[in-house]
């Protein structure tokens, strides 16, 4: 029973992240540029996943829509409407900034601020590939 919760969660963290990068991608590109029909359809495959769940890049579906280039600022207020409106989304999780420091093995995670913001932590990068 344990295992297969674990399980569950991390595909489910698996399908958020796999989710997230397929938007980045349509966000910062010139040719196929970000729509409310895309984002539907990326959120009818993906489902179900963590609308507020950061992943290793630091942000979530609200903050990349948000960071969006080629997208015209009504076709962003669409899509972020509907992550509000229909799913949840919150815009008070922060996302993260990674700063390396110095020469050392540590690599600082700094939340940009918001309630709820966990402030600063310190992790080990990782060394797997």
């Amino acid at each position: 029973p344990k295992e297969s919760y674990i399980h569950s969660y991390n595909l489910l963290l698996q399908r958020t992240e796999i989710a997230l990068l397929e938007l980045t991608e349509r966000c910062h590109s010139s040719k196929t540029p970000q729509s409310l029909s895309y984002l539907q359809k990326l959120l009818r495959e993906h489902s179900p996943i963590t609308i507020n769940q950061r992943v290793r890049t630091g942000g979530t579906l609200l903050v990349e829509l948000c960071r969006a280039r080629y997208v015209p600022e009504g076709g962003v207020l669409r899509c972020v409407r509907l992550l509000v409106g229909k799913f949840g989304a919150n815009p008070n999780v922060p996302s993260l900034r990674i700063v390396i420091l110095g020469r050392g093995n540590y690599v600082s995670c700094i939340g940009s601020g918001g309630r709820g913001s966990s402030g600063n932590a310190a992790m080990r990068p990782s060394t797997s590939t």
